[in-house]
């Protein structure tokens, strides 16, 4: 029987490697795609393909996406192409968006440049351009700052500013409060009348 028990726990340590072997295979599947993005343009893929390979590859992972949109801008297909296509395979425009401007910026894209292709994205609101560009600043080192001042000068309202990078919605925030606004509706009820006094009697 001895060896029998030298032999479980081998047997357990053999499942507890298997265990971490079987983790790191999988976190290496969460990634594939934005790891060989270069590499497979390189080698003549295009930029369609390789996007919607790389998302696909992903499972859903957010943060897959917007390693392989970042590895997409990197590999230098411009941000606007690359959160189009992203777009196309099923990625929320503001995290395309906010990956594609976080990787142009830490490339030594300038701010302007990156909110002015980021605004070209199709179907995006400027609420979600200010936004996604704005989170790829904070992401990157970049001053939020430039960043609505870029919008201001490409001609973003001021309270679309507001509203992209801080969720309230321009009016008497002193108080922290979001102004409500009442609506008068319109009665066709007819007036009321004085009741006439009876006469004396």
């Amino acid at each position: 029987m001895a060896h029998i028990n030298y032999l479980l726990p081998l047997t357990d340590n053999g499942l507890y490697f298997m265990r971490k072997l079987m983790t790191g295979i999988l976190l290496a599947a969460a990634l594939p795609a934005s790891a060989s993005i270069t590499s497979e343009l390189n080698s003549g893929a295009t930029a369609s393909d390789v996007i919607a390979s790389a998302v696909a590859a992903c499972g859903g992972s957010a943060s897959c996406q917007e390693l392989a949109i970042a590895e997409a801008v990197t590999a230098g297909i411009d941000i606007t192409t690359a959160v189009n296509l992203a777009i196309t395979a099923g990625v929320d425009t503001k995290i395309a968006i906010a990956s594609a401007s976080e990787a142009g910026l830490k490339a030594g894209q300038s701010v302007e440049s990156v909110l002015k292709a980021a605004s070209a994205v199709k179907g995006a609101s400027d609420t979600d351009v200010i936004a996604g560009v704005t989170a790829g600043a904070k992401e990157s080192g970049t001053d939020v700052k430039a960043v609505e001042t870029a919008a201001l000068k490409q001609g973003f309202s001021a309270e679309t500013i507001l509203v992209a990078t801080t969720g309230v919605i321009s009016g008497d925030t002193a108080g922290g409060t979001t102004p409500v606004v009442k609506q008068q509706t319109e009665t066709n009820e007819a007036p009321v009348q004085p009741v006439p006094a009876s006469p004396a009697k």
